[in-house]
């Protein structure tokens, strides 16, 4: 990705379906989506609208690109409605924690972090070293002070845990990056989310996180769950009725 005379270029290999009757089908959704993107503009959504002004806020405090903040705007404004907390694992800069607890002010958002780059909990899957992606805590604190109902627990998850093991959650935006990490995440937060609750994986088909996809289809084929992926790279997990509740 580049710039030139002022132009975003994006240098990427597209690879398409051998068989030349696949062809057109295949740049379908990409088109429809431009399109989508293009009306809600054009239409002056409010929701639209709103989420383009909640993503110029946080743009500088987060990694994420436009689209898949959209789709965390969106999974996590579904949950607005259902009891519980909301939570992140992975906060970085903070950003995301902002949008997600603006979004539903009533409820306790927990932004979980060891705000010191990568723990050392690193296995052979993953591509990361300890302390990648560190940033300075006071930034990170910069962004998410001025939200009241945010509450930061730092340290390696297993360790700031305890601190919220009898909440109930009904959104979980898990962007651990590590392999051991997610699974902690999964392991802890899904028997704890409420019916109907959402949690968002955040690089779950990206080929340097590849641990991501590991910990969350070993975790969820045992709950007999498959993930839905996202055309993001993203993959969301809804907690149905059916499944309990741990205290």
């Amino acid at each position: 990705m580049n710039w030139h005379h002022g132009k975003l270029q994006i240098d990427a290999v597209v690879k398409y379906p051998s068989d030349k009757k696949f062809q057109d089908k295949y740049l379908i959704g990409t088109s429809l989506l431009l399109k989508h993107k293009d009306k809600l503009l054009e239409s002056g959504d409010i929701h639209y609208q709103n989420f383009i002004s909640s993503y110029e806020r946080i743009m500088t405090y987060s990694m994420l690109d436009y689209d898949r903040a959209y789709i965390l705007y969106q999974v996590a404004k579904s949950t607005q409605n259902l009891d519980g907390c909301t939570a992140e694992c992975g906060v970085y800069r903070g950003g995301t924690s902002a949008m997600i607890a603006s979004l539903s002010p009533e409820k306790r958002h927990y932004a979980l972090d060891t705000f010191e780059g990568m723990p050392d909990t690193i296995t052979s899957v993953d591509n990361h070293k300890q302390g990648d992606l560190s940033v300075k805590s006071r930034e990170t604190l910069k962004v998410l002070s001025r939200i009241p109902n945010i509450k930061m627990l730092k340290g390696k998850f297993l360790s700031t845990f305890g601190h919220i093991k009898h909440q109930q959650f009904s959104f979980v935006y898990i962007d651990a990056d590590l392999y051991l990490s997610t699974l902690e995440c999964c392991d802890f937060f899904f028997p704890r989310m409420v019916s109907g609750g959402i949690m968002l994986f955040d690089d779950y088909l990206v080929d340097d996180t590849r641990g991501v996809k590991k910990a969350v289809d070993e975790y969820f084929k045992k709950q007999d769950i498959i993930p839905i992926v996202l055309p993001t790279s993203q993959a969301i997990v809804y907690k149905l009725a059916y499944a309990p509740f741990y205290q």
